[in-house]
């Protein structure tokens, strides 16, 4: 058990084979800033915990000491915030968690008692994944489906004299894979984006 004199610390709450877990991690390590993960795939009754404190079914949920920070995007679009504020996110891990007293809430713990094992599931014939811009995480194409759905909320575009339904503009598609994929050039983002197109086809 942490005593509360222990320094803060960011917490998680995430599931092994998770993109949204695997993502959001990802962008917190390109900072450099550190997390402690509390696995629901290897330690499933924590998920009452989770619950209890996010009232979220869904992960990741990030927890920075006791604040409860929300999933994948909620973490991003906190951290872009106060980056755009001219500081850097490591400054303000350093000052507002590390530098604060960790809680003493044992729901936050990680647990101690002996994992799950749980046998990986057999692959699925033909099934078709999509690797994401870091090169490891993949994704279903029903996962991207889905994922695309969230970032790109489609508009009625006119464009020379026809109105297109359902439509976003390509400069719009460059930077929600820029912001959710962590990709930090368009070109990339371009290339990726051309190469989702070749899955659907």
């Amino acid at each position: 058990m942490l005593k509360s004199t222990d320094k803060g610390r960011i917490t998680v709450f995430a599931l092994q084979e998770c993109p949204h877990c695997k993502r959001s991690k990802k962008y917190l390590e390109t900072r450099h800033v550190p997390y402690v993960e509390i696995s629901l795939t290897t330690h499933p009754d924590k998920r009452n915990d989770m619950l209890s404190l996010a009232d979220r079914l869904t992960v990741p949920q990030f927890f920075f000491n006791e604040q409860h920070i929300g999933g994948a995007d909620d973490l991003i679009a906190f951290v872009d915030d106060i980056e755009k504020k001219g500081t850097p996110f490591q400054n303000y891990y350093e000052k507002e968690i590390l530098g604060r007293k960790f809680s003493t809430d044992e729901r936050l713990q990680v647990p101690t008692t002996p994992p799950v094992q749980i046998e990986p599931p057999p692959p699925r014939p033909n099934e078709k994944s999509i690797v994401l811009p870091d090169g490891t995480t993949k994704m279903s194409v029903l996962e991207m489906t889905e994922k695309l759905r969230d970032i790109l909320t489609p508009n009625d575009l006119r464009f020379n004299l026809t109105i297109y339904k359902n439509a976003f503009t390509g400069i719009k598609a460059v930077k929600a894979f820029m912001d959710h994929f962590g990709i930090e050039d368009a070109q990339k983002a371009v290339e990726f984006g051309n190469s989702l197109m070749k899955e659907h086809k």
